[in-house]
């Protein structure tokens, strides 16, 4: 099983996120790790959001170590709308 720049099985990051555009884009014009990074996470957010799921667009949260490397983004979503009542 082949692995990507990011050391993941291409299979096992395609079930996650449901795609794998981001990582076809970053064999055609490699960049740092970190646009790599985000580029899957923007990936995964649109991919929610045609399952029917709302996206807190701007809220992605990078999570970082303490020697500032980045490990994941948070972000934030939902199966349906809350309604007026906030139920």
């Amino acid at each position: 099983m082949s692995t990507n720049t990011l050391g993941l099985s291409k299979n096992a990051l395609k079930s996650f996120v449901g795609s794998d555009r981001a990582i076809q884009k970053s064999r055609l014009a490699p960049t740092s790790i970190d646009q790599v990074c985000r580029e899957i996470a923007s990936e995964y957010s649109e991919n929610l959001r045609h399952l029917g799921y709302q996206v807190v667009d701007g809220d992605r949260i990078p999570i970082k170590t303490d020697k500032n490397a980045l490990l994941y983004y948070l972000l934030f979503a939902r199966s349906h709308l809350i309604n007026a009542s906030g139920g």
